[in-house]
């Protein structure tokens, strides 16, 4: 799943994958650190200048230079969203090309992908014990959660 945002409303800046495959958290883990506005969503990040989107940041100190790089690393990249006025984030589900989420779909994937796991490991990957019928629910996606983070 991927976030797609609008105007950034529901999303976190650092924590979610919203701009390709990159959580900022992890991949400016420098800037990060010495952000003030480590909780804020995409949206509080920046302010609208007539039609156009502008970052604000804010920092607990002044950049050093090769800080300032990584800044402009991640500018770089900020250049490929577009914050939209007024369009609610959404979700994408990114293992179909129309980014629907279906539970067949879902199924299927994990399907193929145990199947790999199982030919590439010569034994049981452990999702045949997750999709047991007679598991409760709750077990059955708290267990899929931990064998996916």
């Amino acid at each position: 799943m991927m976030k797609v945002v609008g105007d950034g409303g529901k999303t976190s800046f650092w924590d979610e994958r919203w701009v390709g495959d990159v959580y900022f958290r992890r991949k400016f883990y420098r800037l990060y650190n010495l952000s003030e506005d480590k909780e804020k969503m995409v949206g509080e990040m920046g302010e609208w200048v007539g039609e156009e989107w502008r970052w604000k940041w804010a920092w607990r100190r002044e950049l050093f230079d090769r800080e300032v790089v990584r800044l402009n690393e991640l500018i770089s990249i900020l250049d490929r969203s577009h914050i939209k006025r007024g369009v609610q984030d959404t979700w994408r589900w990114d293992m179909t090309p129309d980014g629907l989420y279906t539970i067949r779909d879902v199924y299927a994937w994990l399907s193929c992908k145990e199947s790999e796991e199982a030919e590439d490991a010569g034994s049981d990957s452990g999702f045949d014990l997750i999709w047991n019928k007679f598991s409760p629910l709750k077990v059955i996606i708290h267990a899929w959660r931990l064998l996916w983070e």
